[in-house]
């Protein structure tokens, strides 16, 4: 189990954007840090004050619902941070995105393809995001992480945590 006085934990600020991502971001902590919701930052400036945090390496789990758009929680967070990228604002700091996608919603993944398509199929959405952070200025700590729940995503991610945050 991880220990929340674990470093690395200490060092992060984890926010989650959909019930997936909610239950993504306890899996990585073990439930024992803190994590908050994106729906929780009510007002574009509580939004821009996260972008623009430096103190901490900023972790976004990102989850795509149906019809490739973001879950609810993370719809204002990914639109303003996609609205910036495309104005060219820059900020700095470090972020980490994981995507939490669902191949079997998609009714083509169903019938035919869903045994055969990549997690980063089911995570367009974290995929946006994830450009956005980069071409705003983030620097990306850790590998992106696309994690598909209908498949094995608790073994995807406690290998991702074991590699690169070594718990």
């Amino acid at each position: 189990m991880t220990d929340i006085s674990t470093p690395i934990f200490q060092e992060m600020a984890i926010f989650h954007g959909g019930p997936i991502a909610s239950e993504v971001a306890q899996r990585l902590t073990d439930g024992k840090s803190p994590t908050a919701s994106l729906s929780q930052l009510a007002s574009q400036e509580q939004l821009t004050e996260l972008i623009n945090d430096t103190s901490k390496v900023s972790v976004f789990i990102i989850e795509t619902a149906e019809d490739e758009a973001p879950a609810a929680e993370a719809s204002a967070f990914a639109k303003l941070l996609i609205k910036r990228a495309k104005a060219g604002e820059a900020c700095l700091g470090e972020y980490v995105c994981i995507g939490a996608g669902d191949s079997s919603i998609s009714a083509e993944n169903m019938a035919y393809l869903s045994n055969q398509r990549p997690p980063e199929d089911c995570n367009p959405v974290a995929r946006s995001v994830d450009m956005a952070l980069t071409k705003i200025g983030k620097t990306r700590k850790y590998p992106m992480l696309y994690l598909d729940v209908a498949r094995d995503w608790e073994k995807a991610l406690d290998v991702w945590r074991k590699k690169h945050l070594g718990i």
